[in-house]
């Protein structure tokens, strides 16, 4: 039985249950638990959308202050990021 479950704070990631035990995900042994589906936020100080630095957090809803890419090269400036226009 396949189930997509999203598991908030307990695993801090989303998981793809594929119990073969045919009860669902019911945190047994064979639930898999990978962080794979989860998404890297990296903090975003300026609120432009391009974060940078470390990962601050992996989860598959949107974090608040985050962005899911560490692209910005300044992160205090939110007119500084990938996407703006060359002056």
């Amino acid at each position: 039985m396949w189930m997509l479950v999203v598991w908030l704070g307990l695993f801090g990631c989303c998981a793809l249950g594929d119990d073969p035990d045919t009860f669902g995900d019911d945190l047994d042994a064979t639930l898999d638990t990978s962080t794979a589906t989860a998404t890297a936020w990296y903090a975003d100080a300026d609120a432009d959308g391009y974060g940078k630095g470390a990962i601050v957090d992996r989860s598959c809803l949107p974090v608040a202050g985050a962005a899911n890419n560490g692209d910005d090269c300044d992160d205090t400036d939110d007119a500084i990021h990938p996407a703006a226009t060359e002056v």
